[in-house]
């Protein structure tokens, strides 16, 4: 049997009928890509509640690579339900916090000790990277991409790049934020081919430090997932920026490219909300 099933209209009667639910229960800035509404998932499938059964491509925006309802993951869960559920690890610690803090700082690139923190979201583990950058440098300003997507919360949004449908109406946002554009080779900032290029996109920082922000100011640029000659690249660029004795290597600007850390999130929780940042 074919695993994509289509037994009504799309969307079905059930689907529209939640859809008018959710017009009058629900605020409209919370929209949805699709208008089915889903009964269950299983593996790289979803089934709607009128019995249509589609391939996911979504994987709840790229946070389920292991698929929908793996077993090691559901089994993982159902013994943690046995115990307990939710006890803010702020007041009472738990074993399980350290051990996969343990695990994730053993697997991360990098020779230099690590430490990690679990948080709600990506948004917030974005906004407490940037609370540490400036806490520990004593720096205000920040450097990001243009097209970037960091999060809706408000510090979150400034770093973003797209004015619809997340930044417009919600102006003023902080400050001391600046852009540049990204080294993407498919659809270049420049119109220009690469390696012929000479990595102009990379030079773009060394021109911001000349004409936005002043080097001795910034407290982080977010590299990203850079090609490995543009962030060569940067690395040689950020070396312009003012250095200090750091107990613990954090966030580029600093340009030992073993010091990079940094906020994540995606299929870090298997379909369950959680970001990290180490």
């Amino acid at each position: 049997m074919s695993t994509i099933q289509l037994r009504t209209p799309i969307p079905g009667p059930r689907s529209r009928a939640l859809g008018e639910r959710r017009a009058k229960a629900v605020p409209r800035g919370l929209s949805h890509g699709t208008p089915v509404y889903v009964a269950k998932a299983e593996d790289a499938w979803l089934e709607d509640v009128d019995g249509n059964r589609y391939l996911d491509f979504a994987g709840g925006i790229g946070c389920l690579n292991v698929g929908h309802r793996r077993d090691e993951v559901l089994e993982a869960v159902r013994a943690q339900l046995d115990h307990f559920l939710h006890t803010c690890v702020q007041v009472t610690p738990y074993e399980s916090y350290v051990r996969l803090a343990e695990r994730l700082n053993e697997v991360t690139p990098g020779k230099f000790a690590k430490k990690t923190i679990f948080l709600n979201s990506g948004a917030e583990a974005v906004e407490n990277a940037v609370k540490i950058a400036r806490a520990y440098t004593k720096r205000p300003a920040l450097i990001a991409f243009n097209d970037a997507f960091h999060g809706r919360t408000m510090m979150t949004l400034a770093l973003t790049s797209k004015t619809h449908p997340y930044k417009a109406g919600f102006e003023p946002f902080p400050g001391d934020v600046y852009r540049i554009p990204y080294a993407y080779c498919y659809r270049c900032s420049y119109g220009l081919t690469y390696p012929s290029c000479k990595l102009t996109c990379a030079h773009a920082l060394e021109d911001a430090f000349k004409r936005m922000v002043a080097p001795e100011s910034v407290a982080a640029v977010n590299k990203g997932s850079l090609p490995a000659d543009v962030l060569a690249r940067l690395d040689a660029v950020a070396a312009l920026l003012p250095r200090r004795p750091f107990e613990e290597p954090m966030i580029l600007p600093f340009n030992d490219p073993d010091s990079y850390s940094g906020p994540g999130m995606a299929n870090l929780g298997a379909g369950i909300p959680v970001g990290r940042l180490r």
